[in-house]
């Protein structure tokens, strides 16, 4: 991808981290060894959320060998991380945790795609967050607000929008702001 050589990997694994954190999500890296058509048959389906709703419950990046191969600083965080680089058709998929960190590691082979696909999607299950429950965390939120005197702020967005990740990190940078008392309750006129 030419528009990755602008952004070394680093950057834009730890931006992709971030918008998982803020988003309650996890961050997934699928590292694309070759560009046959069974490597792109896989990855397309393993992010497919019609097909394994799972998979949304992880913000992805897809890392190719041409990207790698453009960018030596980016074969150098790899090497830093430990992340071997998959042979010729294989995806190697690494799972972050909540918390930001590399948990868990898979490398596939993708010459028989229906298998590949089916280890990709366990493998996304297994690591995939808790799934939360909308209605008891808004009834929290708004028994919270009443208690403090605060307004309940709801942002309808979706976690692949960017404009939703941009308010997203903003909120993160005010809480400081948003806590203040003052804050707390504004008269309506």
């Amino acid at each position: 991808g030419t528009s990755a050589n602008f952004n070394p990997l680093e950057e834009r694994l730890a931006s992709v981290i971030l918008d998982a954190r803020l988003n309650a999500m996890r961050t997934l890296v699928v590292l694309q060894g070759g560009s046959s058509q069974q490597v792109a048959e896989v990855t397309d389906r393993l992010l497919d959320t019609d097909k394994l709703p799972e998979i949304a419950g992880f913000i992805p990046l897809v890392v190719d060998a041409e990207t790698i191969e453009s960018n030596p600083a980016d074969g150098e965080t790899l090497a830093r991380r430990d992340w071997k680089w998959p042979g010729m058709g294989e995806i190697a998929l690494i799972a972050f945790n909540a918390d930001g960190e590399p948990s868990k590691f898979a490398r596939l082979a993708t010459g028989d795609v229906e298998a590949a696909v089916g280890n990709a999607a366990l493998f996304i299950k297994q690591n995939a967050p808790p799934v939360r429950d909308a209605k008891t965390l808004l009834a929290s939120a708004q028994d919270d607000a009443k208690r403090t005197g605060r307004r309940l702020w709801i942002v309808c967005g979706g976690t692949r929008c960017g404009p939703c990740r941009t308010l997203a990190r903003w909120m993160d940078r005010q809480h400081e702001l948003l806590d203040r008392p003052e804050v707390r309750q504004v008269d309506e006129e």
